[in-house]
């Protein structure tokens, strides 16, 4: 039982981890095009 938790855990830890890289990246990218074009609204 407490192995299945453990790995339960341990998906939602790199599933949180996935979306902050991704929102991450999503965030430069936008700054990056708001320096070439302006401000985007989102």
């Amino acid at each position: 039982m407490i192995a299945i938790i453990k790995h339960v855990v341990e998906q939602i830890v790199d599933a949180a981890k996935f979306a902050a890289a991704v929102w991450h990246d999503a965030r430069s990218l936008q700054a990056e095009a708001e320096r070439k074009y302006g401000h985007i609204d989102f």
